[in-house]
């Protein structure tokens, strides 16, 4: 385990979520433990630029730890409306002195590494010409697998190296198929909290790489599972 992410994990007891301020009814949310995990290992890598997919509550956890950085700011993006505005009005009132970026984008077909997957309708230059960031936030509901994935493969891009990727509800994301580890290679490190929370995983960025093919028949077969997905998402199977 990195020992940044050591330091981040013995850091918890001293992250505070307010219950006055949790929607803990609200299942669409990175869950608590979650929450202040993130908020810890920003702390302890010193992170300023964060990039976020998934707008809300999650939001302000972010934003109070990078407020009084020089250079801080939050680029968070969401699909829903409702996140997006949730997300941007509780750091507006909270964190006054921070740079943000509240982006809703739909959610599209695209082809990632030659394979078909849902991710968000983002311009290719759009993130990139924001500079690298620092550290990287995905909290996505488990059903959007492939718009996880996606995520993944963005944020990896636009992350220096020696900088983490933080995926939210990582025991239903699939973070563990060998596929990841595949495409990556020797560029990047995952860690894996299985305990804490409904899961976390950390994919430490090693350095800059574009993701290897899985091969013709693969991708093929993955293409093809996304399909369903975008079936399903589209119909409103999921809503």
């Amino acid at each position: 385990m990195n020992y940044l992410i050591d330091q981040a994990i013995s850091q918890l007891d001293k992250i505070k979520v307010s219950r006055f301020e949790y929607p803990s009814e609200d299942k669409g949310i990175l869950d608590q433990a979650g929450c202040c995990f993130l908020a810890a290992l920003i702390r302890t890598t010193n992170a300023k630029k964060v990039l976020e997919y998934g707008s809300g509550f999650s939001s302000l956890m972010i934003a109070r730890e990078i407020e009084n950085k020089t250079g801080a700011f939050l680029y968070s993006v969401d699909s829903s409306e409702k996140y997006s505005k949730t997300g941007k009005d509780i750091v507006s009132a909270s964190c006054s002195r921070i740079r943000f970026v509240f982006r809703q984008a739909k959610v599209r077909p695209h082809f990632y590494n030659r394979r078909l997957l849902l991710g968000y309708g983002l311009k290719p230059k759009e993130l990139k010409k924001r500079g690298q960031f620092d550290l990287a936030s995905i909290d996505l509901p488990a059903y959007n697998r492939c718009i996880c994935e996606s995520a993944a493969y963005e944020a990896f891009s636009v992350l220096k190296p020696g900088g983490f990727i933080v995926i939210g509800n990582a025991n239903s994301a699939d973070p563990k198929n060998k596929k990841w580890k595949k495409m990556f290679g020797q560029n990047a490190v995952f860690h894996y909290l299985d305990g804490l929370g409904e899961g976390i995983a950390v994919i430490e960025k090693i350095k800059d790489s574009k993701p290897s093919s899985l091969g013709f028949s693969s991708s093929i077969a993955e293409s093809c599972r996304t399909i369903k997905y975008a079936i399903d998402f589209y119909s409103g199977k999921y809503e």
